[in-house]
């Protein structure tokens, strides 16, 4: 939603070495690269832009070449997760849509969420940044199924979002099955996320016309410092569909792979964009739907 600045590499180490790269307010939205050459060590890489920040950390070794890439296809909500603290159910998204390869605070976006139990909506709500913090709580007692819909859409109030914008939408539909618990239990629920990282894409997010795209897709399972995994139940199935007319047609795709590592192979179409989506079940039954919607572009 703007362009990226203050690029920056700093070292972990005790001297805190550090400087900003040779990138600085970017405000045309051309896709550009930097090389710098540091010492052996660990070194967190950050960018800045408007309302949002990337930050990934990286033990580098001499000799050796690394590269990290801010703003790659294809962005989905593969950050955050709901939670159980004692009789109340909690979902606190600070990302709907994030940097598939960065730690994430990005803007910006307006959403909805709802909760249904035994086909009964429990409640729902239309929740944006820019009114206040997103905040989804419902209190709960004993165990039950819930289904939790969540849906982003990027909104930028007074500004128009561009019509060629990648990953402009997303949704997620979570089954599962929680417990209440004492007021001092703070637990997450046994739900998953997806990340689609599609392979060899030009600077501009595109694919060849007509090629082939092997799209990794890694099944995120839910951490949080301070909360309490869920029991972990074995991914049983994977299912990936795509979409070339923007999500009203669905096509499954093979794909191979296990546990939490997969990859499709998607026959890419002469013209548009490449909408996907996850359907991951456990052997306890939960499962995540989880849909991006144009979330790499087809070259011209």
């Amino acid at each position: 939603m703007g362009g990226y600045d203050q690029a920056g590499l700093q070292s972990t180490d005790s001297c805190g070495l550090g400087g900003s790269l040779a990138v600085q307010d970017q405000r045309v939205p051309a896709a550009f690269s930097d090389t710098e050459y540091v010492s052996a060590g660990s070194w967190t890489v950050e960018a800045g832009a408007y309302r949002a920040d990337w930050q990934s950390t990286h033990r580098l070794k001499a000799g050796h070449s690394y590269d990290t890439t801010f703003g790659a296809a294809s962005w989905g909500p593969y950050q955050d997760f709901p939670s159980v603290q004692g009789h109340s159910l909690d979902f606190f998204p600070l990302s709907p849509i994030s940097d598939p390869n960065q730690s994430s605070s990005t803007c910006c976006d307006i959403g909805t969420i709802s909760l249904s139990s035994g086909g009964r909506l429990v409640k729902k709500a239309v929740l944006s940044e820019w009114r206040a913090l997103r905040a989804f709580t419902v209190p709960i007692s004993g165990t039950a199924w819930y289904t939790m819909r969540v849906s982003a859409q990027r909104r930028v109030p007074g500004k128009k979002v561009p019509a060629d914008t990648l990953s402009p939408r997303d949704s997620l539909i979570w089954r599962f099955r929680v417990t209440s618990h004492p007021l001092t239990f703070l637990g997450l629920v046994p739900v998953t996320a997806s990340r689609f990282v599609p392979e060899g894409l030009n600077q501009q997010n595109q694919a060849p016309a007509g090629s082939r795209t092997e799209v990794r897709v890694q099944v995120i399972e839910p951490r949080a410092a301070g909360f309490r995994s869920p029991p972990r139940h074995a991914v049983r199935t994977v299912i990936v569909e795509v979409s070339f007319n923007d999500g009203k047609t669905w096509h499954a795709i093979a794909v191979t792979g296990h546990g939490t590592a997969w990859k499709a192979t998607i026959d890419d179409p002469a013209s548009g964009y490449v909408s996907l989506r996850s359907i991951v079940t456990d052997s306890a039954g939960d499962r995540t739907t989880e849909t991006i919607y144009q979330a790499y572009a087809i070259a011209n």
